[in-house]
């Protein structure tokens, strides 16, 4: 292991040692914390000094990617193997702590209508090469200078690029990148949603919501209400099981919105003021069987900071827990399989896991020695990955999770198993969490779904004819009837 290494760790050790010796002194709400046995951390260094790492996701095929983008020059969508040992490894001490939610009252939202405006913009594609070193398989991403952001991993992988406002996604299957310019110039594309072939994504600067759909190459572009053109911030995006978006506004009115797109695209954004000043917005936000989970991470009307809350659109009430750490500026959520919200803390060094029924609070502090928690994401196997962003590094916590739950804007209604494309030619995708079958019309066995795609294939490999096939997910469970074209 390299001096500078050891250096980093020394200096973890000694920011731990230092937390330890500090708690004594903590207001009695944290010096009641129980310590919780120490869990296992192995660090791994990217070795790439003027590109963090940034936009942790877990694919469909439960490859964990994030992506590596310099200021200057291209940047990189790098694949992480997680059988290759780490670099070097230490012990985390977390900690729990209860906190009593506090409730408020929902008023019905505002509603403003917007029409769409749309056009149509071929893509570009490149073959990317991979180059392997270590416990990463880097791909070059086409583009210089383009400062990917965001990143959505299924079966493709999306991502966005700010400077020339682009659209760009990726297949591990093949190596070819396609990109796609978002119609609005320098309109800072982030915040990204994919499913299918439909991308939904924020423009930041020009604030506009955007959605493209691949296969067709057509943009269609709404006005966000009252938000305000920002260089730095995040917005939240995501889909409930309803199908209605939901994204933050938080520069401008402290707003959850949700938009209802109906009959000619024409958009209803509808804006939930979140409790507290209207400084402390919203930054992310993640819907779980029609509530919709938010952070908040700048200081409100009563001196607090770092809260993560909770909106029930139907009772129209909020509830807000304040995390342990002070200052912790919390960012990025993720929802975990047995009902917990996973919070990164920009501010505090730290992955926290909220258990909403027992309104307990678990806290593993990841210091290497910057402290700047970017992304994060669970990998199914109980394992948290944390991307220290600053330190050029990735963390893994071991055994410390359930794995992270489906997004419920992609869970299939009740009566029915949702698919897309359908038809299809090449392959369609159903729900990865879903063990599912095709048969042909006459109820004889076709193929098995695996990772949640059927490429058009039979039980022996060869390609099956064109026609219908039922798609289920086992005895008693929905069906879908699919078209191979």
């Amino acid at each position: 292991m390299g001096s500078e290494h050891r250096t980093v760790l020394l200096a973890a050790f000694i920011l731990l040692a230092v937390s330890n010796v500090l708690a004594s002194e903590l207001p009695s709400r944290v010096a009641a914390a129980t310590r919780l046995p120490s869990v296992q951390a192995d660090v791994y260094f990217t070795g790439q000094v003027e590109a963090g790492p940034l936009g942790f996701e877990r694919s469909n095929a439960g490859e964990l990617w994030f992506l590596e983008t310099p200021e200057i020059g291209t940047g990189f969508l790098t694949r992480l193997l997680p059988d290759v040992p780490g670099d070097s490894s230490f012990q985390v001490d977390p900690a729990q702590v209860n906190v009593a939610p506090d409730t408020y009252s929902a008023t019905p939202p505002s509603v403003t209508r917007v029409t769409p405006r749309r056009s149509t913009q071929a893509s570009v594609t490149f073959p990317v090469t991979g180059d392997s070193g270590g416990a990463f398989v880097r791909y070059q991403l086409p583009t210089a200078d383009a400062w990917a952001c965001d990143l959505e991993a299924h079966d493709f992988l999306f991502f966005t690029e700010r400077n020339p406002s682009k659209i760009g996604r990726f297949d591990p299957s093949s190596s070819l990148a396609d990109e796609w310019d978002v119609p609005t110039r320098d309109g800072f594309p982030v915040g990204l949603l994919a499913f299918g072939d439909t991308v939904y994504f924020v423009e930041a600067w020009s604030c506009l919501l955007g959605r493209l759909v691949t296969t067709a190459g057509q943009f269609t572009e709404w006005t966000i209400p009252n938000a305000t053109p920002d260089w730095t911030g995040y917005p939240g995006l995501d889909r409930d099981n309803t199908g209605h978006l939901w994204l933050t506004n938080s520069r401008n009115g402290n707003m959850l919105v949700e938009v209802e797109i109906g009959a000619g695209d024409t958009a209803a954004f509808n804006e939930w003021t979140v409790p507290g000043s209207p400084f402390s917005g919203p930054m992310d936000v993640m819907a779980d069987d029609g509530r919709l989970w938010y952070t908040i991470e700048a200081q409100d009307e009563n001196g607090d900071t770092s809260k993560v809350g909770v909106l029930d659109p139907v009772r129209q009430e909020y509830r807000e827990w304040r995390l342990p750490d002070e200052g912790a500026a919390p960012y990025y959520l993720e929802l975990g399989a047995d009902g917990a919200v996973w919070i990164g803390e920009n501010g505090g060094a730290a992955v926290t896991r909220l258990s909403p029924s027992e309104n307990e609070f678990t806290t593993y502090p990841v210091n290497i020695s910057q402290g700047y928690i970017y992304d994060y994401t669970l990998d199914g196997k109980g394992n948290l990955w944390v991307a220290c962003y600053d330190d050029h590094a990735l963390v893994k916590l071991s055994g410390v999770a359930t794995g992270v739950s489906e997004r419920p804007g992609l869970r299939p209604a009740s009566d029915r198993l949702a698919v897309w494309p359908n038809p299809f030619s090449s392959r369609v995708h159903c729900p990865p969490r879903l063990e599912c079958s095709v048969f042909d019309r006459g109820g004889r066995l076709v193929a098995e779904v695996r990772n949640g795609v059927w490429d058009g294939s039979g039980l022996d490999g060869r390609q099956v004819g064109a026609g219908v096939y039922i798609i289920t997910a086992g005895a008693g469970e929905p069906v879908a009837v699919v078209k191979l074209r």
